[in-house]
């Protein structure tokens, strides 16, 4: 669609807590759109078949709304813990390729955002709310890492958040954010 729809991303939710195989299939399906964007080595058992299809891939442009579109939806599971962060556990952040990091940077800023959704309504911050999506990769030493490093180096400069009056809140909030997780 043109524009993002959040609807989406309630059924999603309403499906992950319905039954646990649907967890496992929008993250195959995350995977699939990281190896559709050239991320060869993100998933399991479909990274052989993509290294053969690689050829194929890089000739594709996924278009930025589509980008833009995925980020939001799986920024929302994440933050409402209809999936977890440890989705990402095959992805090497440190050696992403543009468009990639573009969705990366479009889905921990939303992430953040949507994490004080409801703090926001009471008029303050929350940083336990992003502390503990961000803690549920704490186990997982590599992914830490590399959640760190991403943040650090690229979400920090906010320059993909949207245009606007808003613009300047967005990115305030989302530095506040990466310093709670780095604090974490």
């Amino acid at each position: 669609e043109k524009i993002h729809n959040p609807y989406y991303g309630l059924i999603a939710n309403r499906l992950c807590g319905h039954n646990h195989s649907f967890k496992i299939t929008f993250q195959y399906c995350l995977w699939d759109f990281l190896r559709e964007m050239g991320e060869t080595d993100v998933g399991g058992l479909e990274k052989v078949k993509s290294l053969e299809s690689l050829r194929v891939a890089d000739s594709l442009v996924v278009p930025l709304r589509r980008t833009v579109n995925l980020a939001k939806f799986y920024a929302w599971l994440v933050s409402e813990n209809a999936l977890s962060l440890v989705i990402l556990k095959s992805v090497n952040f440190t050696a992403l390729r543009p468009s990639s990091r573009l969705f990366f940077q479009l889905f921990f800023g939303h992430v953040i955002m949507n994490s004080q959704t409801r703090a926001q309504v009471a008029g303050r911050r929350n940083a336990q709310a992003v502390a503990d999506v961000f803690l549920k990769v704490a186990s997982i030493p590599t992914l830490a890492q590399g959640v760190l490093f991403f943040l650090h180096h690229f979400v920090r400069k906010g320059k993909f958040l949207s245009e606007g009056p808003e613009k300047d809140k967005e990115k305030e909030l989302v530095m506040w954010g990466c310093g709670i997780v780095k604090e974490s």
